[in-house]
C-alpha cells in the first residue's frame, strides 16, 4: 500500500502536517501496526534531506545491502562522475556533500 498525501504546500499547515506526520508514523509503522512493520518510502520522495545516504533506511532492507551498493558505486564511479545530486548511494568512503560542506565551511 502506498499514500501520498501533499499537504506541505500551505505554509501556515506546516505544524499540522508535521503533528500528523508523527502519529502516522508512530501507529502506521512498527510491530503492532495495521500497516507495516517496517517503514518503506518511494523513490521520488525525501524524507527530511536531499542526501540519500542520511535516509537511506527507508529505501533500503538493511545497513549490508546499502554496504554492497556503496562498493560496487566506488568501483563503477570512482570520481563521481555519474552523481547528479545527493540523492544516490554515495560511493564508499566518500564523505558525502554534508560532509564536504561543513569541511569546508570554515573555508
Amino acid at each position: 500500500m502506498c499514500m501520498v498525501l501533499d499537504c506541505f504546500h500551505d505554509p501556515s499547515a506546516k505544524a499540522a502536517a508535521e503533528e500528523w506526520q508523527a502519529v502516522n508514523d508512530k501507529e502506521a509503522i512498527g510491530p503492532t501496526s495495521v500497516y507495516s512493520t517496517q517503514d518503506r518510502r518511494v523513490l521520488w520522495g525525501s524524507y527530511g534531506s536531499y542526501d540519500l545516504h542520511d535516509t537511506r533506511q527507508f529505501y533500503y532492507e538493511d545497513e549490508a545491502k546499502y554496504d554492497r551498493l556503496m562498493k560496487a558505486r566506488q568501483v563503477a564511479d570512482p570520481d563521481g562522475t555519474f552523481t547528479a545530486n545527493t540523492f544516490c548511494v554515495k560511493r564508499a568512503g566518500d564523505e558525502g556533500f554534508l560532509g564536504r560542506l561543513m569541511r569546508n565551511a570554515h573555508l
